[in-house]
């Protein structure tokens, strides 16, 4: 908006100025010529000075409507940099918006499943870098089973199959499970691999069995 003002503001001071300009040139030339006639004694010295009196009016407004030109492009440039001086700050502002809503992601934790706290390995307060355990959640939805499979049974493990899983908590009922997976076992030379078994969810069943 300032802008605008202030290109509208030269707009008018430039026409000012053509006007100025063109009554100085018709003002000057007509003062030559009653100078002439006053030397050829056609007219009077008090026609001859209200003529050179209106000449030196015109070139006065003139050199007024030139400043006035002057003045409006200095605030129209003034108006362009506290444009630009604001852009930059609205860029700066974006950038440390960014920056704050950044760091305030790094306040939350949020466990990618429902579950329950059972441990937690730090206190209010305490500094947590990356890889530092934080809490331990149990899941209250589906859980996984962890067993583990001799060399000799690895290849009867097909990922995407079911088995029946029991579990001495619950007798004899039995649970379908779904393989995720298998692994080898951490442990160098144990001959051991790890299934990893989905089990669906049973209000039954809770983490630890």
């Amino acid at each position: 908006a300032d802008i605008a003002d202030a290109d509208a503001a030269l707009s008018v001071a430039e026409s000012s100025f053509d006007a100025a300009a063109a009554s100085a040139t018709n003002a000057l030339t007509h003062a030559g010529r009653i100078e002439s006639l006053f030397a050829q004694g056609a007219v009077s010295r008090e026609f001859r000075d209200d003529a050179v009196t209106a000449s030196d009016r015109a070139r006065a407004e003139l050199k007024a409507s030139e400043a006035s030109i002057e003045q409006a492009r200095s605030a129209a440039a003034g108006a362009r940099a506290r444009a630009a001086m604001a852009v930059g700050q609205s860029i700066a502002a974006q950038g440390e918006a960014q920056q704050a809503s950044a760091s305030l992601g790094q306040t939350s934790i949020i466990a990618p499943f429902n579950g329950v706290v059972t441990k937690r390995w730090l206190d209010i307060g305490a500094y947590a870098s990356p890889g530092t355990p934080i809490v331990t959640i149990e899941s209250t939805g589906q859980l996984d089973a962890d067993l583990s499979v001799p060399e000799e049974d690895a290849g009867a493990i097909v990922p995407g199959a079911r088995l029946a899983l029991r579990l001495d908590a619950l007798g004899d009922r039995i649970i379908l499970a779904r393989i995720r997976a298998l692994i080898p076992s951490s442990a160098e030379n144990s001959h051991q691999y790890v299934a990893t078994l989905e089990v669906p969810y049973n209000r039954s069943v809770l983490p630890g069995m």
